[in-house]
């Protein structure tokens, strides 16, 4: 039996008359998001539609300074299946790179990591498939990736690093002596900062780039990312919490440890001279906020929201001092249904909106899928639907999303 839910639109509107400044939010039919970073005025990150009948498509999105996307890029896979999104970063040469990975198919474990590099109007610099094994089928080699201050690149996997050259082509394999990398960030003095176990223990690593051990520190727990801000380490453990490590890698701080290590989960984070951004979800309740800090990691300024169900999956500031926000969201009704949500507003704004639209009622007058052999399934829709303006502002532009679902096939449409 096919069941249809619906829907999230796509808005802007001018804030207040002081501020003149543009508020942002735009959703969409999307199940995964992340990877947001900033270059110049711009932003990037991917999105990706999945379903139940196995197999995912990516792709990379460009966002201007008004939030109005100016590229959507696919990635080439040959006759694998793309699953996955990898990491992204900006360049020293402020371009783009990123790592995907690909499978035969479903029940297939031929495995192909990429690594591409990009201009910031989405033009392939260069493309490199790493014929390597890992350690599932179903995850990618590559952990993390980051870029030396020399210009080639370093690449993370279970054990071990990829060295890469600026424009692409593999150097060497290189021994780190760890397990279960899951982090990797090269500094300014050109020594790379790892994160993962050692003898077993969960552990922060400074590394020469031949792989030769500098210093060492001991951690409670996973870091996932770490940046190097005023000469502090600043990493976002597994559990949600922003750590502060001095260069002797000892833990000498951690957000939020003075007001209640359970209020906060940080999803992202990013940094400019000596502050920190940051986005998570907020308890009780899980709803979304969004904070400043300084180098002590107190709060500067915070924007705790009413919004349930929005996991902020990343956020970057741009050069015109707005914060972008990329998320994925769950449907109130069907929480299994999940759509993207990207957000803009300035750098000391917040998420309250001040216009939106929402769909009151609607009709299905006639519903037709077709459904091919071994082929997609092509869904036609004819429908009545009510909208209505929950704001005060004017609504320029909408879009609305659709959900289908036929046999076990969620069917995306906006």
């Amino acid at each position: 039996m096919r069941t249809f839910l619906l829907i999230y639109g796509f808005l802007f509107s001018i804030g207040s008359a002081i501020s003149q400044n543009l508020n942002f939010a735009e959703h969409e039919a999307i199940d995964k998001t992340g990877g947001m970073v900033a270059i110049n005025s711009k932003t990037y990150y991917f999105g990706g539609w999945e379903n139940n009948c196995c197999g995912i498509n990516i792709y990379l999105k460009g966002k201007d300074k008004n939030g109005l996307t100016f590229f959507t890029s696919g990635f080439p896979s040959g006759n694998h299946q793309v699953r996955y999104f990898g990491k992204l970063i900006s360049t020293n040469d402020k371009a783009l790179f990123l790592n995907y990975w690909t499978v035969k198919s479903c029940d297939q474990s031929q495995h192909l990591d990429y690594i591409v590099k990009l201009d910031t109007n989405g033009t392939t610099l260069f493309s490199t498939s790493i014929q390597s094994t890992a350690v599932s089928s179903f995850s990618s080699t590559i952990t993390d990736i980051t870029q030396h201050p020399d210009s080639s690149y370093y690449l993370s996997s279970y054990s071990e690093l990829y060295h890469y050259s600026s424009s692409g082509q593999f150097l060497s394999k290189i021994a780190t002596g760890l397990t279960a990398i899951v982090s990797l960030k090269a500094l300014s003095n050109g020594k790379l900062f790892l994160h993962g176990k050692l003898n077993g223990n969960n552990t922060n690593v400074i590394m020469n780039t031949n792989g030769t051990l500098v210093k060492q520190g001991a951690c409670l727990n996973s870091i996932t990312k770490t940046l190097e801000v005023a000469n502090h380490y600043y990493s976002r453990s597994l559990s949600g919490v922003i750590e502060k490590y001095d260069t002797t890698l000892t833990l000498v701080d951690s957000f939020d440890a003075n007001i209640s290590p359970s209020n906060y989960f940080v999803s992202d984070y990013s940094s400019r001279n000596d502050s920190l951004f940051v986005i998570g979800n907020y308890s009780p309740g899980g709803v979304l906020f969004y904070t400043i800090l300084d180098t002590a990691l107190n709060q500067l300024y915070q924007d705790i929201t009413t919004y349930k169900g929005i996991t902020p999956t990343g956020i970057a500031l741009t050069n015109t001092n707005k914060i972008n926000v990329i998320s994925t969201c769950r449907s109130k009704n069907t929480p299994s249904y999940s759509f993207s949500g990207y957000f803009q507003f300035k750098i000391n704004g917040a998420f309250k909106a001040i216009s939106d639209i929402g769909i009151i009622g609607f009709s299905n007058l006639n519903t037709q899928l077709n459904l091919n052999q071994g082929g997609p399934i092509t869904p036609y829709l004819n429908m009545d639907v009510t909208i209505k303006n929950f704001g005060l502002d004017t609504v320029k532009s909408f879009f609305i999303n659709y959900y289908a679902k036929y046999w076990n096939c969620n069917i995306l449409l906006h």
